[in-house]
This record gives structure tokens, C-alpha cells and sequence, in this order.
């Protein structure tokens, strides 16, 4: 007949417990800080951060080794550090690669930028110049006929015949009086002519 072992309900909480720290494999403890690290692993994460801020350091036991791991700022992806207890360096992730591919692509971005904006700038330059040419070559707003000089506006007066003319004025090209006008028929498109200082017609369209 087989004998059968009962065990002591006293000891189930004890079994239940060796066997939850068994099946864990690591026990992390966050939010330590350089005050809470032996001195050696102090030291070591010190040494690595060289001045910059230490954003966070965990303690991770595994197989009974305590590891302290630590993040560390710089420019892009924070540096993650692996400390043992007396303070070797088991692991560096610095992300080099990819912080200096984001740097570069952010110069490179902003160089392009840059260059758009002061090609900008010169277009506009060059738009106001030219508006500025076209404003400044009409020398006054519209005329009468009688401040026409005798020339231009016996051409003008010829052409117009009996149809009315509007929008006289004048322009100076190199030093030299041009006049323009328009004649509206009572029939058809109007017809704009350009006339020199001379009473020479220059263009009629």
C-alpha cells in the first residue's frame, strides 16, 4: 500500500513563494538614484555622463547580480549605460549613427531653407525694382491734350480724328519725352498709340 505525504498547510505560503522568485528572472527597481549606487558603479556612471544630466538609473538583479542601468541626455537618442556593482561598464548604447544622420539631415534641411529664403528675397528685390523702374517712368498722371507739347499732339489730334482720346501721359525713356494716349471710337477697340517728342508716331496697336 502506498504511503501518502501530506504537507504541512503551513509551509504551501513558503513553496508559493520560492517559486514565483524562481520563475522571475529579473527583479528591476526603478527611480535610484547616484546616492543609492555602491561608489564604484557611481563613479563609473559619473565618468561616462562627463557632465551631462543623468535623466534616470534603474537597478536590474538577475542570477543574483546586481546591475545599475542608467540613461544619460545628449542631443537626439539618450546614451543607456550598463554599471555592474563594482562599476565595470557592461554595456554603452550611444546611438551615434543615428543622431548624427538626424544633425546631418537637420543641417542639410536647414542650409536648403536658407538658400530658398534669400532666393526669395531676391526675386522680391527684383519685382519691387522693376515696379519701381515702371512707376517712376511716368513722370506725372494722366494730361490734358493742351499740356502736350505742339508736336505729339498734332500726331495724337491726327490719329484721333473725330474719336475721343484718354489716358494721355507721358514717359521719359533716356532723357527723352514719349507720349501715350488711347482713342475710343464710338465703333470698334480702342487703339493705343505712342508718339515721340518729335510728333513722330512710334507704335499704334
Amino acid at each position: 500500500m502506498a504511503t501518502r505525504f501530506r504537507l504541512p498547510r503551513a509551509a504551501i505560503p513558503l513553496l508559493l513563494l520560492l517559486s514565483a522568485a524562481s520563475a522571475r528572472a529579473a527583479d528591476i527597481l526603478p527611480d535610484q538614484t547616484l546616492l543609492d549606487l555602491p561608489a564604484a558603479a557611481k563613479e563609473a556612471i559619473r565618468k561616462e555622463a562627463g557632465g551631462r544630466t543623468i535623466n534616470g538609473i534603474t537597478r536590474e538583479v538577475a542570477d543574483g547580480k546586481t546591475v545599475y542601468k542608467a540613461t544619460i541626455a545628449q542631443n537626439g537618442i539618450d546614451e543607456r549605460l550598463s554599471v555592474a556593482a563594482d562599476g565595470t561598464v557592461l554595456d554603452k548604447s550611444d546611438y551615434k549613427a543615428v543622431n548624427d544622420a538626424t544633425a546631418n539631415a537637420k543641417r542639410t534641411g536647414s542650409a536648403a531653407w536658407e538658400k530658398t529664403k534669400e532666393v526669395s528675397k531676391s526675386a522680391w528685390q527684383a519685382t519691387k525694382d522693376t515696379v519701381g523702374k515702371a512707376v517712376d517712368s511716368f513722370k506725372s498722371d494722366e494730361l490734358t491734350l493742351n499740356q502736350v507739347p505742339e508736336k505729339p499732339r498734332a500726331t495724337l489730334e491726327k490719329e484721333a480724328g473725330l474719336d475721343r482720346l484718354t489716358d494721355i501721359r507721358v514717359k521719359d525713356v533716356d532723357g527723352k519725352h514719349t507720349y501715350l494716349a488711347t482713342v475710343v471710337p464710338s465703333t470698334g477697340d480702342k487703339v493705343h498709340l505712342t508718339v515721340g517728342e518729335d510728333g513722330t508716331l512710334l507704335e499704334k496697336k
